[in-house]
């Protein structure tokens, strides 16, 4: 169990340990009780039978459900979801309906969150969050490409809008802040990005090897934003929550985020606010801070 202390430093990446078959882990605190979902369990086959048991149980012991990510997130899990996070919401949802009619109580903690500004607020570009966030999709287009051996470069224009505008309308749905953005200038920009991860050898040179360059980058980043969305967010609206609520709450979370949120609910803790984005890359090893310069040349313009 990692130690509670009273003060988080948000540059100390905390050691969570997780299980071998990436089942949840189940904190019960009395009137609040933790579901820490590993965040990779998306790639595991959720465990089936017996196991379920106790998860279910939990969850139908709670008037609340607090989870993270926004209402359009909970509703994915809830009806098209296939994971840890599904069970739990569909749990509750069946108890909801059956004492509450048509009411289900699920309270997201980011409902409020602007990504966008967010990251601005701390010194990350928005052309490098969408970056960040979208990259693995501009890979995937790249190689559906070459998969579906498309060489007119009109059919290729096409597949690549048409992939990049489901892309938009994914991102506005799902990730906060995005929909205030203009469609026309995140199409240009997704769009730059696509052409530059094409002649990444013009920007990152032909000995460098781009899919460790995003491995270490994107280790950085996604620990660090996680960081700044507990500070901004998650944290805050979680001690609000849990302290107007009435009954026994759930909390839904990742577990990369369950050192701070476990720290919140003891006495009186004191949060580090994070630092800026060039200030965190600057203290980590070399070989992550030329990942990280190097993978943001993606994001230039062209």
């Amino acid at each position: 169990m990692i130690e509670l202390v009273n003060r988080v430093n948000f540059l100390e990446r905390p050691q969570v340990a997780e299980s071998a078959d990436q089942f949840p882990e189940i904190i019960d605190q009395g009137e609040v009780v933790i579901f820490a979902i590993n965040d990779h369990s998306a790639n595991f086959k959720v465990t089936l039978g017996e196991k379920l048991k106790p998860i279910r149980q939990q969850v139908l012991k709670c008037d609340h459900l607090l989870a993270e990510g926004t209402r359009a997130n909970i509703g994915y899990n809830v009806s098209s979801g296939a994971n840890y996070e599904t069970i739990i919401f569909r749990t509750f949802r069946s108890k909801a309906q059956k004492q509450r009619g048509s009411e289900i109580i699920i309270h997201p903690l980011e409902e409020r969150a602007d990504y966008v500004s967010m990251a601005n607020k701390y010194g990350l570009t928005t052309r490098g969050l969408l970056l960040y966030k979208n990259f693995k999709e501009v890979i995937s287009i790249i190689n559906g490409l070459s998969e579906n051996r498309i060489t007119d470069p009109a059919i290729a224009r096409n597949y690549i809008t048409t992939r990049l505008t489901d892309l938009i309308y994914a991102m506005r749905l799902f990730m906060p802040g995005v929909k205030n953005l203009n469609e026309g200038v995140l199409i240009k920009m997704l769009f730059e990005f696509f052409m530059n991860t094409v002649d990444s050898e013009k920007f990152l040179g032909s000995s460098n090897n781009l899919s460790q360059i995003w491995e270490l980058a994107n280790e950085a980043f996604s620990w660090y934003f996680a960081r700044v969305r507990d500070y901004e967010n998650i944290i805050p609206t979680c001690q609000d929550l849990v302290t107007k609520l009435r009954g026994k709450k759930g909390i839904v979370i990742g577990k990369g985020h369950l050192p701070y949120l476990l720290t919140s609910l003891s006495s009186q803790p004191e949060f580090q606010p994070p630092p800026s984005w060039m200030d965190f890359v600057s203290k980590l090893p070399t070989e992550y801070q030329k990942a990280v310069t190097s993978f943001e040349k993606l994001a230039m313009a062209r």
